[in-house]
């Protein structure tokens, strides 16, 4: 009795050719409760994201000009600093002519 009360709880499969869950003929996934529910959700939240996306949060002025000040920023930043690679260190003419002001003296 009880190898019959297995045997037919499972379900007997045909012969299908190939892959089992690709193709033209196929076994098709069963879908339960609470894959339409999980499904549903997602949808759901889908729709929630979408709603909230199509809202600006800035208005056209703001949008044009939001980036302006770090932009700025980012030039007077570079500007600063490409002096200190590329430039030569301030040198007083004394110090270029401290070797013939050895000594002071005619001769």
């Amino acid at each position: 009795m009880r190898l019959t009360l297995v045997s037919c709880f499972f379900k007997k499969l045909q012969h299908i050719p190939g892959h089992l869950t690709k193709g033209k003929v196929r076994l098709y996934p069963y879908i339960t409760e609470r894959m339409k529910k999980k499904a549903l959700e997602d949808l759901l939240r889908e729709k929630n994201n979408l709603e909230i996306l199509s809202k600006s949060f800035l208005s056209q002025g703001e949008e044009i000009n939001h980036m302006s000040e770090r932009r700025a920023q980012r030039k007077t930043e570079l500007f600063r600093s490409r002096p200190q690679k590329t430039w030569y260190k301030n040198v007083v003419a004394e110090d270029c002519f401290k070797s013939l002001n050895v000594s002071k003296k005619w001769e």
